[in-house]
Parts: structure tokens; sequence; C-alpha cells
């Protein structure tokens, strides 16, 4: 799965897309190919295409500030999160 995702990140590079990985929750048979850019300082797009299977995620994140992200997900469940982070 490394191997995949430097190619990825290579490809990549050359498309202008900031982030190329190759991610799994098991094995290669639940791979995802994740394309993700920032559209701006605040919005994250994140898309995540299935390697094996016809599955795919669209993530967009909002950084309101340091402490606060809203994020909804479309994919195979629809959710909408919200993000408190704490740095000691």
């Amino acid at each position: 799965m490394s191997g995949g995702s430097f190619l990825a990140s290579k490809f990549a590079n050359e498309l202008g897309i900031e982030e190329a990985s190759l991610q799994s929750a098991g094995g290669f048979h639940d791979a995802s190919l994740m394309l993700g850019k920032y559209l701006s300082p605040r919005l994250y797009v994140n898309y995540g295409i299935g390697v094996l299977d016809q599955v795919s995620t669209l993530r967009i994140q909002y950084f309101v500030n340091k402490t606060w992200t809203l994020q909804a997900e479309a994919g195979t469940e629809n959710r909408a999160e919200i993000f408190y982070t704490v740095e000691r």
C-alpha cells in the first residue's frame, strides 16, 4: 500500500492536487484512492474512489478557526460532524 501511495502522490503533484494516497480500513479489497485539495485556506475537499469496488466518498471540511472544524461527508453513509480540537 505504501508504494501505491508514493506513486499516487507523485501523480497528484503533476496535476496540482495536494493529497493523493491509498487508504484502507482492512486489506487491499477495501482500499480507496484519496484525492484532496484546498480550495481556500479554510476549505478542504477530499474525494475517495474505491480501487476494487464502486464506492466513492466526498468529504468537505471547513476550518472555522484553530479549534473548530465543520465536516460533511457523502458516500455510502451521509453525515455531518463538528470537531473541537484542544492542543496542549
